[in-house]
């Protein structure tokens, strides 16, 4: 890949992570908003003057878009009278889709709670799905152990005050079963991801090549 698709690549990257964050967070003042808004625009006008489609199609395939993502770039190159070329756009597309339509991509997006795109061959879609699923079991086991770990953290600083208040009390042995309770439940959770890890059974990273 060329420095040109490496660039646009970056740009795609950037662009998918600010409308993330467009979805979280409220700007304070309509200056700001207008900024944030002008900045997720799918092209710059220097990328739009300089496009080179093809490039642009094969970053926007390796990214997972559907066909009518060039929708995006209209509205963004229009503003600066170029429309693009969608021909070389779907070729350089359907070129990057053979990146992203792999069984270990799949895996990874699963792994890291994103979603796959319905964007490749329908033979594939079996076990892509299949791979995707298993990312995401290792996601969840992973969300799961945070939400234990702070639940403990919590059941912690309860038990200290009532220590401190009613050093003896039903209350306090109350927490102490319930810290016990969730103590073994982050051992248990931790251990068993642990044990997919060493057996290889969820690996964390791989490759495989898959044909079309």
């Amino acid at each position: 890949m060329n420095r040109t698709a490496l660039n646009l690549k970056e740009t795609m990257n950037g662009y998918k992570h600010c409308k993330q964050s467009n979805s979280t967070v409220l700007p304070l003042v309509i200056f700001f908003f207008a900024l944030l808004l002008s900045s997720c625009a799918s092209l710059s006008e220097e990328e739009c003057l300089n496009a080179d489609w093809h490039a642009i199609g094969y970053s926007d395939g390796v990214s997972g878009h559907y066909p009518d993502h060039i929708m995006d770039h209209q509205k963004a190159c229009g503003k600066f009278g170029v429309s693009p070329d969608h021909r070389a756009w779907e070729a350089g597309r359907k070129e990057g889709l053979q990146h992203y339509c792999t069984k270990a991509n799949a895996y990874n997006l699963g792994e890291r709670g994103e979603s796959l795109h319905a964007v490749c061959p329908p033979k594939m879609a079996e076990e892509l799905q299949f791979m995707h699923d298993k990312g995401m079991m290792l996601y969840k086991r992973d969300q799961q152990i945070e939400e234990d770990r702070r639940l403990l953290r919590e059941y912690r600083d309860e038990l200290q005050e009532l220590k401190k208040n009613k050093d003896g009390s039903s209350s306090e042995k109350d927490y102490k079963r319930r810290m016990r309770d969730l103590d073994d439940k982050i051992y248990r959770l931790e251990r068993r991801i642990n044990q997919d890890y060493y057996d290889g059974e969820y690996p964390g990273h791989f490759h495989y090549e898959t044909s079309w």
